[in-house]
């Protein structure tokens, strides 16, 4: 049983690396460069940041990006904007490299996505426009909403502690139900 659990959560995490990578249309969104298999996945809002304003790192799917090994050393720390963004990169994303009309994309998406959402599971323009979202403005209303989504994320994740001991207490519920099962054809 735990093996199962164990393959099954190595399975969503390569689906959400796959997912990640696929995302940036093997474009540096930073340098514009093909990235091909030498890319490394960044946060969106860079770690020290959301460390610093919100006291966790977000390392869930929304904030992370597949960019070059390059473009991820020049970014450094440093929290970017559409405007930061390369104009071959917002072109294959958006059909645009206007950092104003992309701006008017995302929240028009946006705007349509019901308030509580599991990003995995929306449609692919959906999931690039949470993403990109986060290279709004912070005084823009839809960053200020992604954000919050990513924070009510990390409140609401559980631990590994507390799936331990919930695997446990299933594991004790088996064994004390399974001659009852067995005499009940359960």
């Amino acid at each position: 049983e735990i093996n199962n659990l164990l393959q099954a959560q190595v399975a969503e995490w390569q689906t959400k690396d796959s997912r990640i990578k696929s995302s940036s249309q093997n474009i540096c969104p930073y340098n514009g460069e093909a990235i091909h298999s030498k890319g490394e996945i960044d946060h969106i809002l860079p770690r020290s940041l959301s460390l610093k304003k919100s006291g966790t790192v977000f390392n869930s799917e929304p904030n992370l990006i597949w960019c070059s090994q390059k473009g991820n050393q020049q970014k450094g720390d440093q929290r970017y904007t559409l405007i930061d963004l390369n104009a071959k990169y917002l072109e294959a994303q958006f059909g645009t490299s206007s950092a104003k009309e992309v701006e008017e994309i995302i929240c028009g998406v946006i705007e349509k996505i019901p308030s509580q959402f599991v990003f995995d599971s929306l449609q692919v323009d959906q999931q690039r426009a949470i993403r990109h979202a986060l290279f709004l403005d912070v005084s823009n209303s839809y960053f200020q909403r992604i954000v919050s989504f990513l924070g009510s994320q990390m409140a609401t994740r559980v631990n590994g502690t507390q799936a331990w001991l919930i695997r446990q207490i299933i594991e004790k519920i088996e064994f004390e139900l399974a001659d009852w099962c067995r005499e009940n054809n359960v």
